[in-house]
């Protein structure tokens, strides 16, 4: 996926240190760098009912650089295709979570698209590059290391209609990086239990976003069978970490709302040979009391970059 490509690209590098043979060249060169350019415009299109997507919102609105104009669907589906379809240089279009990208791609819409923030398994056709929701495997990987070094076998639940392509691509980046996977697909909530039971000698229980899976309503029976197994689960958000999950990995959203506008705007640029935007950070949320109970001892070195500890 695009995102995952720029993943490891995490400064940009402004300044020029050079010899002072080429010191007025590189003087000009910052004039033109500052010289003004045309705003660019993004139209913005979400759902307007998710929390997550109202911050990615707000931080399009904070970046200098382009004009923000937010577009729900649902409103005015027909004006909002229009406009859409209309799109001339200079605008671009971020479409946030499925359902708004959905609606994009089913419209001859000519202007650089990004679908961002993605949950799932796209069920749709678009041409769009796609910034999943999930964290990439290979962070996943990296602060299993850091915060619980011994897992050996790590196990996944999701529904297939919504993860199956996503959990088969993390069962293969996690066999390949040495892990045992234990997989099982709950079509339902009433398919939970007997999921469970199979997953009890598990090392980890890695969460992916899934509606069916990790709802409100099947919260406390997941949290119950972590302590009653040892079993920690590595969560996709700070509030799971907040009622007893070991830790998280989670998008800051308003970062991730910048990132995709400027994906777009890579797209539009005429610059064939610039480098696309870095991926965000997550922000990982640790819990205590449940690596006490776990019996795990964090030092220095394994807290180094977590963002918020909870007692």
């Amino acid at each position: 996926m695009y995102a995952t490509a720029a993943m490891h690209v995490r400064e940009r590098a402004t300044g020029c240190a050079v010899p002072a043979l080429v010191f007025v060249a590189c003087a000009f060169a910052g004039l033109l760098v500052a010289a003004p350019v045309a705003a660019q415009h993004l139209i913005v299109v979400s759902t307007g009912n998710s929390p997550a997507e109202a911050r990615a919102i707000d931080g399009m609105r904070n970046h200098d650089g382009w004009t923000v104009d937010a577009q729900r669907i649902g409103a005015d589906d027909a004006t909002l295709a229009s406009t859409l379809s209309r799109a001339s240089r200079g605008t671009e279009v971020v479409a946030l979570g499925a359902r708004a990208a959905q609606f994009v791609s089913q419209l001859p819409v000519s202007a650089p698209t990004v679908d961002c923030m993605v949950q799932g398994d796209p069920r749709f056709a678009s041409a769009a590059p796609v910034v999943p929701l999930a964290i990439p495997i290979d962070v996943q990987i990296k602060w299993m290391k850091q915060l619980i070094p011994a897992v050996r076998k790590v196990a996944l639940i999701y529904d297939p209609a919504q993860n199956e392509r996503t959990a088969a691509e993390m069962t293969q980046r996690l066999a390949a990086a040495g892990y045992t996977v234990m997989a099982e697909q709950v079509a339902s909530p009433q398919a939970l239990p007997q999921a469970l039971a199979k997953l009890a000698s598990a090392d980890a229980l890695l969460a992916l976003p899934d509606t069916t899976v990790y709802s409100p309503e099947l919260a406390k029976g997941l949290l119950l069978f972590t302590y009653r197994t040892d079993t920690p689960m590595i969560a996709f958000s700070d509030a799971w970490v907040r009622a007893g999950a070991l830790y998280s990995l989670e998008w800051d959203y308003a970062e991730m709302g910048v990132y995709c506008g400027e994906l777009a705007l890579h797209l539009a640029s005429a610059d064939r040979n610039a480098s696309p935007p870095a991926l965000p950070v997550p922000q990982v949320s640790v819990n205590r009391r449940a690596a006490a109970q776990l019996r795990l001892k964090w030092d220095a070195a394994s807290l180094a970059g977590v963002d918020h500890i909870h007692e």
